[in-house]
């Protein structure tokens, strides 16, 4: 910026004095920075996550490279096998058996748990249970054996037992009104024992019709 100052004769003098940053300047520098940083990241996510088939295997190099930094930073993406060494020839499910005792009534109930059939699932149920399904295709390794138990714990944990308190009957809630909920004591049972068992079939080579007995 530029000022004048009077002098001792009459006259005046020009005084420069430097610019200050403005505001503006400075957010358009953190805006560029920011837009660079998001460049690289997408550019570098490609990289990393493209296939390595055909003309994209020249970017291999370059993949080792970034190994390092992505990984640093936790966006480093293994590669998925999904079709080999081994592909799955075995489609999984699961039934189970939830034994619950009353202890006013000494009477045993009991209910049947079965893991969701995908092909049976609409698209929505398909989003909703995917972790499920998931979950459920983990155990059919022997090396998983380790996930029986846990899912046990989660069926006695989500999957309780309504009876009526005062003719110890079962009763299901979520197929009753509101004015028959308040009005209707209850009492909440979980499992005590759950028998799981792991049920499957031989995926055929495609044209093939699937057997539909489970083992």
């Amino acid at each position: 910026s530029k000022m004048t100052s009077p002098n001792s004769d009459g006259g005046s003098n020009l005084v420069v004095t430097p610019a200050s940053s403005s505001p503006s300047s400075s957010w358009t520098m953190k805006r560029a920075a920011v837009d660079v940083f998001l460049f690289v990241i997408i550019v570098a996510g490609f990289i990393n996550m493209c296939p390595q088939v055909g003309p994209l295997k020249a970017l291999l190099p370059l993949e080792e490279l970034l190994y390092i930094p992505l990984d640093a930073v936790g966006l480093y993406q293994p590669p998925w096998k999904l079709y080999g060494p081994k592909p799955m020839d075995r489609r999984i499910r699961l039934t189970g058996k939830m034994v619950y005792n009353d202890p006013v009534t000494n009477k045993l109930h009991s209910r049947t748990y079965s893991s969701p059939l995908w092909g049976k699932l609409k698209w929505w149920e398909r989003k909703r249970l995917f972790r499920m399904n998931a979950y459920v295709d983990r155990m059919r390794s022997e090396d998983n054996e380790n996930l029986w138990p846990l899912l046990a714990e989660y069926l006695a944990e989500h999957e309780p037992l309504f009876v009526n308190a005062n003719t110890g009957k079962v009763i299901r809630p979520h197929k009753m009104s509101q004015d028959e909920r308040n009005s209707t004591p209850m009492r909440t049972l979980y499992p005590d024992t759950i028998e799981l068992k792991k049920h499957w079939r031989t995926i055929l080579p495609h044209g093939k019709p699937m057997p539909e007995a489970w083992k």
